[in-house]
């Protein structure tokens, strides 16, 4: 295998992996610039918040007894954002006091990685648990 890597193919597969997470990345860093341009205040953010908790209460619906039950990608967007934007908080519940957590505010909005056995994301609104996946 250590051969295939310093190999020409290996090292332009290799490449090109890298090639495709920098513009994934990027794209990823477009869309962040793009929320914080149009959602940049407490009024705007709430109204894009209560868009997204509601699409994504309609996805975790439909597919509860498909047990993929996951944060859509603008949520994710929003906890990217979020994590990068934010102030870093204490915990704000059980959860978050126990396990490893991540928790950000940003507008009003707190927002939690929280790892155990897997990851949890959290979206809280003045300590209020509105999201959990």
């Amino acid at each position: 295998m250590k051969d295939w890597f310093d190999s020409p193919e290996g090292r332009k597969s290799a490449e090109d992996y890298f090639e495709k997470l920098k513009k994934k990345e990027e794209v990823l860093e477009k869309r962040c610039e793009r929320l914080k341009t149009h959602f940049s205040d407490n009024q705007s953010f709430d109204s894009l918040m209560s868009r997204i908790l509601e699409k994504q209460e309609k996805y975790d619906k439909r597919h509860y007894y498909t047990y993929t039950e996951r944060p859509l990608h603008v949520t994710d967007l929003v906890w990217e954002l979020a994590s990068s934007e934010g102030t870093p908080i204490e915990p704000v519940d059980g959860l978050t006091e126990n396990f490893p957590s991540s928790i950000y505010e940003y507008f009003g909005y707190q927002f939690a990685i929280t790892h155990g056995q897997g990851s949890v994301l959290s979206i809280y609104k003045n300590k209020e648990c509105l999201y959990r996946s």
